[in-house]
């Protein structure tokens, strides 16, 4: 069947999935989807878009159709809500000579609809064009006050060259891509480093596939802004009232932060206790030069014996980023085993280690560190760190999920 026959079959209709914001619990906006709705039912257009056998032209006719209609909807809606519509890069970049046909700003125009209220999110596996080129067009979009989305992050076009090249206003990752992976402890880092991209660039990390409570514990723990998916609402013909989804998400996000912040004063009690040895003790410590590391591995050795269950490694370092004691790590038996080999490291290389030591010679205090994976064990991970004496510093990893508990 043609583009044009299923167009004029009158059975077309878009359909809007709300995306809420983190910042108020509010429905910001709505992606666009497409539907063919008969006496039978809906169904999804999501395969006939992705069918290969189908021609590329009866594609763009019935995405133009239902674009227009999704339009059409946004224009006379009183609410300030954005549209969320996916576009194919290479279909944009078939305008890069002729800007002022642009379909989508043509229908903007004669629907009086402002350009603010329309994201396009960039949507395909392959782009062979020049990056350059698109970017160009994209700028006559963003002349309209249009925004830009880069869907399905981490796979096909969304690849961080372009990523970094086109600097989209939103990153858009899909959980069922994470939830479904053998390796989901490895991907939720990943998001973690999705989040840290996001705002080094001035984009807002949006997660899709929201289908549960602890889907949405998992955003709030990676620096999500924007949630979508079937826990708030599948796709429907109309908007909703902007406020419907407040008072849950809300709730839900106070219960989160409120764990949250339990486990890092938890975090912080341990870290204090560990000072609290270490000052009772310093006078015992010969930390007069940077050679005399036996008392070093002596001292380690000796603190861990009084650290919580929490703490799974401990060491000393110099300001410099050398390691100047043994690591002590405990195992899965609770006990401490000795690693000899990092000792001499240099973790200076390390993005938060200047900035730790810093931080400590500021305020001659305990830090605690962010959130992050570590590379041998894979867990969860806090550091707290804390001087000594002279250039000498101790590091205690504490493991998070024995926090949470």
């Amino acid at each position: 069947m043609t583009g044009v026959s299923l167009v004029n079959q009158g059975v077309l209709q878009p359909y809007f999935q709300p995306i809420l914001s983190l910042d108020h619990f509010r429905v910001i906006g709505y992606e666009a989807l497409g539907r063919k709705v008969t006496p039978l039912g809906e169904e999804s257009l999501g395969p006939y878009f992705a069918n290969p056998d189908i021609h590329d032209g009866d594609k763009r006719v019935v995405d133009r159709a239902l674009r227009r209609q999704a339009l059409a909807k946004l224009s006379s809606f009183e609410g300030d809500c954005k549209l969320f519509l996916n576009v194919k890069p290479s279909w944009i970049y078939d305008y890069r000579n002729r800007p002022d046909e642009i379909p989508t700003l043509r229908f903007l125009e004669e629907l009086g609809v402002d350009g603010s209220r329309i994201v396009l999110e960039l949507t395909e596996d392959q782009f062979d064009g020049e990056l350059s080129l698109l970017h160009e067009v994209l700028s006559v979009y963003r002349s309209k006050g249009c925004q830009i989305a880069i869907d399905d992050m981490g796979i096909g076009f969304s690849n961080f060259d372009r990523v970094a090249f086109l600097e989209p206003e939103y990153m858009k990752i899909d959980l069922h891509f994470v939830r479904n992976s053998r390796h989901f402890a490895s991907y939720r880092s990943l998001l973690q480093a999705f989040s840290s991209v996001a705002e080094h660039i001035g984009s807002s990390l949006l997660l899709e596939g929201i289908e549960t409570e602890d889907d949405v514990e998992l955003a709030l723990a990676h620096g999500a802004r924007y949630l979508q998916g079937f826990y708030f609402s599948r796709a429907k013909p109309d908007f909703f009232d902007a406020g419907e989804f407040v008072t849950s998400l809300s709730a839900l996000s106070k219960r989160y932060y409120s764990a949250q912040s339990q486990a890092l004063n938890a975090a912080f009690d341990v870290g204090l206790d560990i000072v609290n040895v270490v000052a009772r003790v310093r006078g015992l410590l010969r930390l007069r030069t940077s050679t005399d590391r036996d008392d070093l591995d002596g001292f380690v050795r000796w603190l861990t014996a009084r650290m919580s269950s929490v703490c799974c490694r401990a060491y000393i370092c110099a300001a410099d980023g050398t390691q100047l004691s043994y690591n002590y790590a405990r195992t899965d038996s609770g006990m401490w085993e000795v690693s000899k080999y990092r000792k001499g490291c240099n973790w200076a290389w390390r993005p938060y280690f200047l900035e730790s030591i810093a931080a400590m010679n500021r305020s001659q205090q305990g830090i605690l560190s962010k959130l992050y994976r570590d590379i041998d064990s894979l867990k969860a991970i806090r550091t707290f760190s804390c001087p000594l004496h002279d250039d000498h510093y101790l590091f205690v990893d504490l493991d998070v999920d024995q926090l949470a508990r």
